[in-house]
């Protein structure tokens, strides 16, 4: 029997994190709900559509009917946290604690990703409470911030997810993720220099 593919082989540095996770998926224990600690552009909400990947390999995410994503850097509004009959979601099919309550349509999980949680003012993160405190079977949530401070993320929120922590990622493999992507090696030296152990600046 082959090794069995590292779901995060694309990912620059985050050991810890990786080692975590890869190790909850081998075991099957993973966390209802994580919230993923760490400056913006450290490819938090990477790693987490490659957590999602991993567990809705039927189809790709951006068409997968068990994955709800959103990354925009606009506040969410109520309609898409919380379901309003007469006030459909703007940006989703679904408001996120309906796609929650449904089943999975293609396998056991359903998976929401979050970033930026606090974009959500704090009555719109109590919406969450509910199904972090009472999470269906089959349902995982990611949720990223860059800070725990209560100003930021509720206590509440935070104490209700596995939270794993983000460091900066060392230079030079920001330097050799550029030149697998095309950029010259001297260039990407310069980039990776600027970028402060950021891949996504």
């Amino acid at each position: 029997m082959g090794a069995v593919p590292d779901p995060f082989a694309a990912i620059v540095g985050h050991p810890g994190p990786r080692a975590l996770l890869s190790g909850q998926l081998a075991s099957g224990r993973l966390s209802h709900a994580y919230l993923f600690v760490g400056e913006r552009q450290l490819g938090k909400t990477t790693l987490a559509r490659a957590l999602a990947a991993a567990l809705l390999p039927q189809a790709p995410l951006e068409r997968h009917p068990d994955y709800w994503e959103d990354d925009r850097p606009d506040g969410l509004r109520l309609d898409e946290v919380r379901l309003i009959p007469e006030k459909p979601p703007l940006h989703h099919p679904q408001s996120l604690l309906e796609f929650l309550s449904l089943k999975p349509a293609l396998g056991a999980l359903r998976v929401a990703v979050v970033s930026e949680v606090g974009r959500l003012p704090d009555q719109y993160q109590g919406v969450l409470l509910k199904p972090l405190e009472e999470p269906h079977p089959g349902r995982l949530i990611v949720l990223t911030t860059p800070s725990v401070n209560p100003f930021v993320v509720l206590p509440t929120v935070v104490s209700r997810c596995q939270r794993i922590s983000f460091q900066n990622v060392p230079e030079p493999e920001i330097a050799a993720l550029l030149c697998r992507r095309g950029v010259p090696e001297g260039r990407a030296r310069e980039l990776a220099a600027v970028a402060r152990g950021r891949p996504g600046w």
